[in-house]
């Protein structure tokens, strides 16, 4: 068995410092209460501004529904993720602008009730 070693184990401490926190700001005198104009902030000018974007509300009748979903049956590839031109945009893009010119709409019209059918047949 060896021989044990006294003394060899050594300490080691650190010294931390930590600064004092600074001192606080003097009180206001009672003089500088009075002549200082009273100022309330109004609740708009906290609140952060939104950014309004333009709603687009597309309401049609029920022959213009069922062109709509004769286009969609007739071009898969706008919604079939499996078809090779799925990913194909500008094929895309001219399908819905055809669609938009025929119907006498826009593009973002169709697109909007589109996805809103869509939203609310997947709940």
């Amino acid at each position: 068995m060896p021989a044990k070693r006294k003394g060899s184990k050594t300490s080691r401490t650190a010294e931390v410092y930590v600064h004092p926190p600074p001192p606080p700001p003097p009180p206001p005198q009672p003089e500088e209460i009075e002549d200082a104009p009273v100022e309330t902030p109004s609740p708009q000018d906290d609140a952060p501004k939104k950014t309004k974007f333009p709603r687009t509300t597309a309401t049609y009748t029920d022959q213009q529904k069922e062109e709509i979903l004769d286009f969609l049956k007739a071009n898969p590839s706008i919604y079939e993720k499996r078809r090779a031109d799925y990913k194909n945009m500008q094929l895309k893009e001219s399908l819905w602008q055809q669609q938009a010119d025929k119907m006498g709409t826009s593009v973002l019209e169709l697109k909007t009730w589109y996805n809103s059918q869509t939203t609310n047949l997947g709940r």
